[in-house]
């Protein structure tokens, strides 16, 4: 999983201006994973989309939830420090 909602962005209206949107929808993960692919290449640039893919599910998150005394279990979520730091570790 991505964060698709809740973004801060660039605004059309000048270069120092921004926008905040409080709603999302799945068109802007995409954007986000290609970004989050580009760090990898800058930190490992043999990775492939495959490793890409693996090492983001590896190292993601889960989070537990509660809510009406039960607990859920939420995730994988993607943890961009975690992904980099394990790129970094694979270089070695």
């Amino acid at each position: 999983m991505v964060p698709m909602d809740s973004k801060c962005t660039a605004s059309q209206s000048g270069k120092n201006s921004y926008v905040f949107y409080s709603t999302g929808g799945e068109s802007w993960s995409i954007p986000y994973i290609a970004g989050l692919y580009a760090l990898a290449c800058q930190v490992k640039p043999s990775v492939t989309p495959h490793e890409f893919w693996n090492k983001a599910l590896e190292t993601g998150n889960i989070i537990e939830i509660e809510k009406n005394g039960k607990k859920y279990k939420f995730g994988k979520i993607v943890n961009p420090v975690n992904l980099i730091e394990s790129l970094k570790e694979s270089m070695i």
